[in-house]
């Protein structure tokens, strides 16, 4: 079963793309070899990383893998941003927290080659998923922390935290 957002999101999420019934939600990593995407397993991830940094960021810039961590949480935080829609006033309208389904766990080939079309699972006021939509907001929160807190903090991410 396909989740989808209500009526109403759907039609606001159409608008925002120009009236096209195909949304990109290109970006983010997969969970595993499989290529299914989970906002859960993204946001956990990304909150572990940047809560990391920002406790230990000499681990990281003594390693050289500063910038290359910087660069994976922005990927992920640019996913989550890309999956959300908000209407006028800012407020979220859906967001899709799942790309994939069983088909995934047949296709073993580079996520670059892959050009079919994939199930998305969606939430939104009348189907919420508390659970993703925490693990996003920790992952964006904590990712914001540690982008200021970089050594440069110049063209990383800019996230409001209200």
């Amino acid at each position: 079963m396909i989740i989808l957002p209500s009526s109403s999101s759907m039609a606001a999420i159409k608008a925002a793309n120009g009236g096209s019934d195909t949304v990109d939600v290109s970006g983010g990593y997969h969970d595993a070899g499989d290529h299914l995407k989970f906002s859960n397993t993204m946001g956990y991830s990304c909150t572990n990383l940047a809560w990391s940094y920002f406790e230990n960021p000499n681990s990281y810039k003594e390693t050289g893998s500063e910038d290359h961590l910087l660069y994976i949480l922005k990927k992920m935080c640019d996913y989550f941003m890309k999956v959300t829609y908000l209407d006028d006033s800012g407020n979220v309208i859906a967001f899709c927290y799942m790309v994939g389904d069983d088909q995934d766990h047949n296709i073993w080939t580079a996520p670059e080659v892959q050009t079919q079309n994939r199930p998305t699972y969606w939430a939104d006021a009348s189907n919420p998923s508390v659970d993703a939509s925490g693990h996003m907001a920790a992952a964006l929160a904590a990712a914001s922390l540690s982008m200021s807190a970089s050594a440069d903090g110049e063209d990383k991410i800019e996230i409001a935290i209200t």
